[in-house]
């Protein structure tokens, strides 16, 4: 049995190859995407956090990173150890 997510967005992927091969197909599978990785939900868009968390992990690769968040954890653990 093939199960198929009615939530998703995405068009049903359980259909002939002919009607894959449509533009209105195609363009439904791009809204999908699009809306997927650039819609406004509750947390953001997935396209702004992923490209966050690469801005600061390619800033501590290069050392560049903000030490203000690791110094407070510093602190912190020296409250709690005392």
């Amino acid at each position: 049995m093939i199960y198929t997510n009615t939530r998703s967005s995405f068009p049903d992927q359980v259909i002939p190859q002919e009607e894959k091969m449509t533009l209105d197909y195609g363009l439904q599978v791009g809204r999908a995407i699009e809306g997927e990785w650039f819609s406004q939900g509750v947390g953001g868009n997935r396209y702004s956090f992923n490209y966050s968390v690469f801005h600061q992990r390619r800033l501590y690769s290069r050392g560049e990173q903000n030490v203000k968040n690791t110094k407070m954890s510093y602190l912190l653990m020296v409250i709690y150890l005392i």
